[in-house]
């Protein structure tokens, strides 16, 4: 959990760092969002090519080495007069190697806790990430003003070294899971798996509902010019979605929370894009922060959802599973915040796109919701 504070803590001085660099050089709504977006689209890569490994290999071991070669990737990045697409291609390649990283951890927890804790222990991981979040957005845009874009790089660097070190030391060097070493042969095995349980598959796609609740950020730039909050706000606007995320966790551990998990979690998935749609009538920076914290307090419906979704795979694949939950979502945040920065450049208008997205979020969660209810009424009991 230490590990997770202090490399989250850096990424996300990292990304202030980018989306402002960016922003300054182009100007460009499309441009920032598309950069924003390599955070997210490449998970693809590390999906199809490397999620398999938190299954073959010591599931610590991945992560610590994953962590190395992203510290590697921002050193890199933080080069004075690099060019735009060879940070475009550092920042892909960092991306590519958080898959396996992720994955491995999602099933590392599920492997050293017992089932009735999972969700506790999900919330305190999550905790532990808007720890780093809040911290680290909410005083990014400060530091970066104050020392710039590359030494902030190079901090974030520095972070995902010392989360290595705190990993090796710290988890249990638990033995290989016992998947296959064939990737097509474990992406077959788990994808039987999965087939297998509808409720399983209609929880996957809530997951994917997420894709909606990060478009915020990746249009915070003109998001934070549009409302009149200016540079000092972009910080700030980042920062609300995780702190009011991290609040809200605490209600997990809550006895009245865990007797009726099911019932919580698709309150809090409306929750998350619901107060999207406020963002149509245009609010101002207070409102829109009021907004984008109902949202945050939402977004804590996916701890309870990953906890159920890892407990119902069996070991031996829960790294590959875990692996394609989280690399689907990154891919469609990815997608989502494209799209969203191209809808702003056209329309002109980045609450008019918020706004839109939150309509298409609500939908969502009552498609999913709807299916849920015919699994189980289908399930054999």
């Amino acid at each position: 959990m230490l590990a997770d504070i202090v490399s989250t803590l850096g990424d996300q001085l990292a990304r202030v760092a980018l989306a402002l660099l960016v922003f300054d050089r182009t100007g460009s709504a499309w441009w920032t969002a598309a950069v924003y977006a390599l955070t997210f689209l490449p998970d693809l890569i590390g999906l199809l090519t490397l999620a398999w490994v938190a299954d073959y290999y010591p599931r610590r071991s991945v992560i610590v080495v994953c962590s190395l070669v992203q510290g590697a990737s921002f050193t890199l990045m933080a080069i004075p007069g690099a060019p735009l697409w060879t940070v475009a291609v550092l920042v892909a390649v960092s991306t590519v190697a958080l898959a396996p990283s992720k994955a491995a951890q999602m099933a590392l927890v599920t492997d050293v806790l017992p089932q009735d804790l999972l969700p506790v222990g999900q919330g305190l991981l999550g905790q532990a990430r808007s720890i780093g979040q809040v911290v680290g957005l909410s005083g990014g845009g400060a530091l970066v003003a104050a020392i710039g874009p590359s030494p902030v790089l190079v901090l974030n660097a520095a972070t995902f070294v010392i989360a290595s070190v705190l990993v090796a030391r710290g988890v249990p060097d638990l033995p290989a899971p016992g998947g296959a070493r064939r990737p097509g042969v474990q992406w077959r095995t788990t994808f039987a798996v999965l087939r297998g349980d509808r409720q399983l598959l209609t929880l996957i796609a809530l997951a994917w509902m997420a894709t909606i609740v990060v478009i915020p950020d990746g249009v915070v730039a003109p998001l934070a010019e549009e409302i009149g909050g200016g540079r000092s706000s972009v910080g700030l606007l980042l920062a609300v979605h995780p702190l009011t995320y991290f609040l809200a966790l605490f209600l997990l551990a809550g006895r009245f929370v865990r007797r009726r998990q099911n019932q919580v979690m698709w309150m809090l998935a409306l929750l998350a894009v619901a107060p999207l749609t406020g963002f149509f009538l245009r609010p101002s920076l207070a409102a829109a922060l009021v907004l984008l914290a109902l949202s945050g307090v939402g977004t804590a419906y996916q701890a309870i959802l990953q906890a159920e979704v890892m407990s119902r795979v069996p070991t031996h694949v829960r790294g590959s599973a875990g692996g394609f939950v989280r690399s689907g979502l990154r891919v469609g945040q990815g997608v989502g915040v494209a799209l969203a920065g191209a809808a702003a450049e056209l329309t002109g208008s980045t609450t008019l796109t918020l706004g839109a997205a939150g309509l298409v979020g609500c939908c969502w969660v009552a498609a999913a919701g709807f299916t849920w209810r015919r699994a189980a009424a289908t399930a054999p009991r």
